[in-house]
């Protein structure tokens, strides 16, 4: 069954899709074709009979009945948290960039898909239901025909994932579309994710063999490679000086005293290690572009920065979210450097056998790995589309908006439902304990650690 994507970016979707049994047959980017290089390397599993195309939306060529399956990842900034925390001018239903959305709906309307399935983060249905209720007005004008809407909240960590990464699909269907409800276990832990690339070098984009057995979840996903090899274990080139100065505060633990602990950012990790001796490493005493210098300017204010800074994540829970900055803020959980290529990779969902060395060097590609959709939340949503364009839709249709908390102060609308599969099974996970701190072993139903 053929598909188009809009707005795919590096190809998780797409793959997730393609695993689904979807066969990729047009990709529509905006002009610079962002993500568009990682598909093209990687046509072993995307297919070669999509020529893809990276122009301006309005050049956009696309044919009616092309495809009955539409799938699409426009940007979800105007409805994120960390826009709102940047600049509160940009965020909701009109902000600019939500420009992307009506680019998918006016193309995919061209097309009259069966089934058209947008991905975007949740704050996009609880607080932007208004406008999901105009694109859906705007494609049944274009088409003529009626779709049904189907808000679908999920989260990765429900889906099979290793990540808590609750995300939404809007669903405009004009078949009967349901789902079954998931039958996966607990979340798998970061650990299981990346643990076996721990003994390989993280310094060379090239492919090297395995040194460490998998995990039962990355064997369960499918993520090794049967050549043996995996490529791209690489950290991301940063600014020298600015990496030199977080590892030299991962240098400052003493027998007491660890400096960065999991679960801890950098404003933790300044504070201790003043707190331990008295003073930053000698790195930390350079002249900003305003003139003062770093070490005394961020004692002065008690180490506070800004919304973004590094982070080490817990090895032994879920992994959090791998955003388009994280090969520049997360920090290893044992190790003392940043995450790889393939680290993110892994996290998101991609196989081993999706290649990374061939884009060596590319500008961009630290950031394409968080700009997309988790490949096994794109194989979950884009298997029960085939279904239902096969007749053959799950039995959960959802429940009417008016009955959802979350969406419910929006008020009714025909041929509008919710459906809600974003709580994880609670689960307990091994105690982790370093440098005195004991992390919690309980993960509740919407992926949050508590008290053990």
């Amino acid at each position: 069954m053929d598909m188009v994507s809009i707005y795919g970016f590096a190809g998780g979707f797409e793959l997730g899709a393609t695993q689904a049994g979807l066969r990729l047959i047009e990709k529509l980017e905006n002009a610079g074709g962002f993500g568009m290089a990682n598909c093209r390397a990687n046509r072993h599993l995307l297919g070669d009979v999509w020529p893809g195309q990276t122009v301006d939306p309005s050049e956009w060529k696309v044919k009616k009945g092309q495809s009955p399956i539409v799938i699409a990842n426009p940007p979800c900034s105007g409805f994120s948290s960390m826009s709102w925390g940047v600049n509160r001018a940009t965020y909701g239903m009109k902000a600019k960039i939500n420009s992307c959305m009506w680019d998918t709906v006016n193309t995919a309307a061209q097309i009259a898909p069966e089934i058209l399935i947008m991905e975007s983060v949740q704050a996009a249905a609880v607080n932007g239901l208004p406008l999901m209720r105009q694109l859906r007005e705007r494609m049944e004008q274009i088409t003529g025909y009626r779709y049904h809407m189907y808000h679908v909240l999920q989260n990765n960590g429900a889906l099979g994932g290793c990540s808590i990464r609750r995300r939404y699909f809007l669903v405009l269907a004009r078949v009967p579309f349901g789902i079954d409800p998931p039958a996966f276990g607990p979340p798998a832990t970061l650990r299981d994710a990346i643990g076996d690339l721990e003994p390989l070098r993280s310094d060379i984009m090239q492919a090297q063999k395995y040194r460490a057995p998998a995990s039962d979840w990355v064997k369960r996903e499918g993520l090794l490679n049967p050549a043996g090899r995996v490529d791209g274990h690489c950290t991301a080139d940063m600014n020298p000086p600015g990496m030199a100065r977080l590892l030299d505060l991962m240098k400052g633990d003493t027998d007491e005293v660890q400096i960065w602990p999991q679960n801890r950012c950098l404003v933790w990790a300044l504070r201790t290690y003043y707190q331990t001796h008295g003073h930053l490493p000698d790195s930390w005493h350079f002249k900003r572009q305003s003139g003062v210098w770093a070490d005394e300017s961020l004692i002065a204010k008690n180490f506070e920065m800004g919304f973004t800074r590094p982070k080490r994540w817990v090895y032994d829970l879920p992994s959090r979210v791998v955003i388009g900055g994280a090969m520049w803020l997360v920090v290893h959980p044992e190790q003392d450097r940043m995450l790889t290529h393939r680290e993110c990779a892994r996290i998101i969902g991609f196989p081993d056998t999706w290649v990374a060395e061939p884009l060596a060097g590319m500008r961009g590609l630290e950031e394409t790995w968080g700009k997309g959709v988790s490949v096994g939340a794109g194989r979950w949503i884009a298997g029960w589309a085939k279904a239902a364009v096969e007749g053959r839709p799950g039995e959960l249709t959802g429940v009417p908006v008016a009955d959802h908390p979350r969406l419910a102060g929006h008020g009714p609308c025909e041929r509008e439902t919710v459906i809600d599969v974003s709580k994880v099974p609670k689960a307990e996970y091994p105690v982790y304990t370093k440098g005195g701190y004991v992390y919690s072993t309980v993960v509740d139903e919407d992926g949050e650690a508590v008290a053990a």
